[in-house]
């Protein structure tokens, strides 16, 4: 009887199981920003960063993501053992700021930001002193220059310069402040204004006759279309509250003889003795 004997061969190799790869960094940004991505181990000699579409975001090699336009964004880390991950970002568009970026020291100012308001500070102003803003409405304090920014519900700003415009000066002169009845007056306003406008049809400057006592209103206008007024009262007596008599007669004669006589009919109204 024969017999057959087999030996077994083995063949040992040993496998390297590289560590998995991981990308720490945010997933999120804003356009025109820049997110810092940074990969495990040790990235590969060559374009260890890639972009899924260079539009959207570039990646330099170090992992420096730039956003160029609103979308998502695959990023892609390769380390020198050939692995790789990747990350998703999300770009996020920049908000927008209307309305005017000036408004005078005594007006108000409205602005408007697009895309959807941070929940909380959604608005802010750089200087509190020169102006304040909530909900967009701007109030001046005083004037200057104050940065207004606006941020969303994604954390992206926008900024915008703000000027305070200050108010025109105005002093009121009068060549008197009480006349009598039938005479005039002349008031003139003056400044750092452009413009100086009187109600009532009164010219600066120029004489008129009041017909009873009034309070004047001026209004000074400046380059920046800012205005501030100023009042003065003219008291007029003879008229109204003040009005003094005014005596009306009527004489018998216009000439009298020695030892003559002559009448007077009185038709002036009140009290009074004519002597």
């Amino acid at each position: 009887v024969s017999q057959s004997r087999y030996q077994a061969c083995q063949i040992a190799h040993n496998i390297s199981v590289a560590a998995p790869v991981t990308i720490s960094g945010g997933n999120s940004i804003c356009t025109n920003a820049t997110t810092q991505l940074t990969g495990s181990g040790t990235a590969a000699n060559s374009n260890p960063w890639t972009s899924s579409n260079s539009n959207f975001a570039t990646v330099s090699n170090s992992g420096l993501v730039t956003a160029i336009a609103a979308g998502n964004v695959t990023i892609t880390y390769t380390n020198n053992s050939g692995c790789s991950k990747t990350q998703s970002i999300t770009i996020n568009a920049l908000p927008s700021i209307t309305g005017n970026s000036t408004v005078c020291l005594n007006g108000s100012l409205n602005l408007t930001g697009n895309l959807t308001p941070a929940s909380s500070f959604a608005w802010t102003t750089s200087n509190s002193s020169i102006a304040t803003v909530s909900n967009g409405t701007i109030t001046p304090k005083a004037a200057g220059n104050v940065t207004i920014t606006y941020t969303t519900s994604a954390n992206c700003s926008i900024s915008k310069l703000v000027t305070i415009n200050a108010l025109p000066t105005v002093s009121i002169q009068s060549s008197a402040t009480t006349i009598c009845y039938g005479s005039n007056v002349t008031l003139t306003a003056s400044g750092n204004a452009t413009s100086y406008t009187w109600d009532h049809s009164v010219q600066n400057g120029i004489a008129f006759t009041p017909a009873s006592t009034t309070t004047y209103t001026v209004t000074a206008m400046d380059a920046n279309s800012c205005s501030k007024t100023g009042t003065i009262a003219i008291i007029v007596d003879g008229v109204g509250g003040n009005q003094k008599p005014i005596i009306n007669y009527t004489l018998s004669a216009d000439t009298i003889a020695p030892a003559g006589s002559i009448s007077i009919s009185n038709s002036t109204t009140g009290t009074g003795t004519i002597s």
